[in-house]
This record gives C-alpha cells, sequence and structure tokens, in this order.
C-alpha cells in the first residue's frame, strides 16, 4: 500500500529557486543581467498605466517608458512579465467593479505589448483580501504575490496568497540563501521565492552586493530548477491533476508535459522518484 507520494520539480529535482520585481524600474537592466549571470528566471511585474512620458517624466523619475519596457525584457523571453494593478493602486480600497476593471486592463495592455498571454499579479502594495481573491480568479489570474516574508521553503497552500522567501533587501536574505543551499528536501519539495524593486539596491548602501551574495548561493545549482513564478504555478497545478487507481498503485499523467514525483510504501523504505511522461499510466511499484 502506498503510504505517500510528494511533488518533484522538472528532472526529479527536489527544489525550486524564482524571483519577482515590481515596477518596471531602469535598474532591471542591471538585475537581469545578474540574473543571467547566476541562471535565475523570474517575473517582472508592471503597471502599464505608469510607463515614464515626457509629460510624467518628473513624476515617474526611475520608471521605464514603454519602448525601453519592450526593448528590455525582449531581449529576455525567458522571463515572465505579470500584472502590478495597471495604475499600482490599493486594490483593496477599490469598488470590486474598478478593482476588476483595473485588473483586465492590466492584463489587456500587457498582453497587447508583449504578444503574450498574461496570466500573474503581484498585487500592489501587497494588499489583497479573499474579495480581491476571487476577483483575480475571475479575471484569469493564476496566482498573487503577496509581500509577507515567511523564511520558509514552502510552497503556497493558495496560489492567489503567495508569500514569498523573502526579499532583496531582508535583513535575512543572504542567510536565507545560504540555507536554501544547504537544505534537503526529505518530503515535500523547497521552493526559494524572492521579491523586491530593483530600484532598492541603489537606494540601500550595499544593495548589490548582498543580492548577489544571495545569488551565488542558490544559483546556478545542479539540484535546484530555475523558472518563472508562473512555471512554477502551473507544474504545480498539473502535479495535482495526477489521477489515481483506487488502491494508488497507479498514477495518470493527463497534462501536457511531464510529472517528477517521490513516493514510499513503507515508512523504512528508500524514496523512490517517477517521472510520469504526459498521458501516461505508470506503476507505482
Amino acid at each position: 500500500m502506498l503510504q505517500c507520494i510528494n511533488m518533484r520539480f522538472p528532472g526529479g529535482l527536489g527544489k525550486a529557486v524564482t524571483l519577482s520585481c515590481d515596477d518596471g524600474r531602469v535598474e532591471d537592466a542591471r538585475l537581469l543581467s545578474l540574473m543571467r549571470d547566476y541562471g535565475i528566471r523570474g517575473t517582472f511585474n508592471l503597471n502599464p498605466g505608469m510607463f515614464r512620458t515626457k509629460e510624467n517624466a518628473a513624476e515617474l523619475q526611475g520608471r521605464m517608458s514603454r519602448e525601453e519596457c519592450l526593448a528590455l525584457y525582449g531581449d529576455y523571453p525567458e522571463m515572465e512579465i505579470a500584472c502590478h494593478g495597471s495604475t499600482h493602486p490599493f486594490l483593496v480600497n477599490l469598488p470590486l467593479s474598478a478593482a476588476t476593471a483595473e485588473t483586465v486592463e492590466n492584463r489587456k495592455l500587457l498582453e497587447e505589448m508583449f504578444d503574450r498571454i498574461v496570466r500573474g499579479m503581484a498585487y500592489p502594495y501587497g494588499s489583497n483580501t479573499e474579495a480581491v481573491r476571487n476577483i483575480m480568479r475571475m479575471c484569469g489570474i493564476a496566482y498573487g504575490r503577496t509581500i509577507h516574508k515567511t523564511l520558509s521553503f514552502s510552497l503556497p497552500d493558495d496560489w492567489l496568497k503567495w508569500d514569498p522567501t523573502c526579499s532583496f533587501c531582508s535583513a535575512n536574505t543572504i542567510d536565507a540563501g545560504e540555507r536554501f543551499a544547504q537544505y534537503q528536501p526529505e518530503r515535500a519539495p523547497a521552493l526559494f521565492a524572492i521579491w523586491g524593486h530593483s530600484s532598492d539596491m541603489t537606494c540601500f548602501t550595499g544593495g548589490w552586493e548582498k543580492l548577489e551574495a544571495c545569488f551565488r548561493h542558490i544559483g546556478r545549482r545542479e539540484d535546484t530548477w530555475y523558472a518563472t513564478n508562473i512555471a512554477v504555478c502551473d507544474y504545480a497545478a498539473a502535479f495535482e491533476r495526477l489521477q489515481y487507481s483506487a488502491d494508488g498503485g497507479r498514477v495518470f499523467n493527463p497534462n501536457g508535459l511531464s510529472i517528477w514525483c517521490s513516493y514510499k510504501h513503507r515508512w523504512y523504505d528508500e524514496t523512490r522518484i517517477l517521472e510520469i511522461p504526459p498521458m501516461t499510466c505508470r506503476e507505482l511499484v
């Protein structure tokens, strides 16, 4: 009889890293270069209603224009573009109809701009409620990232209330990265989710050096999957769609991608790792 089955990331890996950066600041160019140096992938959350123009340049100093965003992120197709409120409002303080319109407009503008489907959200100011999360579901948003750090490596119970591990400027950022590098997950997979604003690296003394020190711990590791926010979310959802026989001895993968898992029949057994290809049934022997 099967005792437990747990998700593994692609390739049977037990750990994953993802990054999330807000606002579309000019310093994103330096961050993207650093991410590429360390093999880290992630998501850039944009406010298309706040791109810099000639008219608002004084008020929105440090933000990129629409053309600058297209040029910069277009050079990094492996990164995700996601929502951050078209005009960066407190969604929880808007009428539900206005919060809905803001989210739909955010998606539409970014999808037209980048010619890709946009399904992620970083809540402006991190603020969200059950009502806001329901709006996200209705608007086709798959996940919503907050700003509440956990300093843990757990996957969220609710992807529309995704609390990250830490921020770029957390006092514990380097320590969290070192702990993650040494961490050996026994059952549940481990996820290091880091978020922030690239402009903070310039505002805080030693900010860039601190972030790179964290990247040295978490980057380019053979035991780690590097992915965008939406890739992690979609993979976890695909694992949840696996179908099992009544006795738990067989598993069918109805998804269009391979899913990896670890399992045991008895608590003292060695952990077995299994790849389940798309549209394939496998025995858990």
